[in-house]
């Protein structure tokens, strides 16, 4: 987590608060390379659609689960559109800068890792994206 914020803080302008929350140690059995593309390309979507406020991600511990999460205070992301932005060529009607493939690809990164990931957003208030991998992964899925 602490090699995610080193790499993101220094793409994030002054107007926004860059926030690591302090998490409890834990070691899950994954994918670090694809752990961290999906962070940073999660981190990456919020600057982009974040002005000012706070960036703020980090981990909990869930049962058998670690859920991660990505939290700003931007523009936020229609109702109607957020069960479509994982899909793959959907682009939202105002989007000054595109949606892309980045949220699919999170999205087929994570079910290979045996996650899932989910969106709540709120229109001008700013969105969070969560994620969650299990604590013990079982078998290793081979990358197409």
């Amino acid at each position: 987590m602490n090699d995610v914020y080193n790499t993101i803080r220094l793409h994030v302008p002054e107007s926004i608060e860059l926030v690591l929350d302090s998490c409890k140690f834990v070691i899950i059995q994954t994918d670090k390379n694809r752990l961290m593309q999906i962070l940073i390309n999660l981190l990456t979507n919020a600057i982009k659609h974040t002005t000012h406020g706070y960036i703020r991600f980090g981990y909990e511990i869930e049962e058998r689960n670690v859920k991660f999460y990505v939290s700003d205070t931007g523009k936020g992301i229609p109702m109607e559109a957020q069960e479509k932005i994982f899909d793959r060529f959907v682009q939202l009607n105002d989007a000054t800068q595109g949606i892309g493939l980045g949220l699919p690809i999170c999205k087929g990164l994570l079910l290979k890792l045996g996650g899932n990931i989910s969106v709540t957003s709120e229109i001008n208030k700013g969105s969070t994206f969560t994620f969650t991998l299990p604590l013990i992964h079982r078998g290793i899925k081979k990358w197409d």
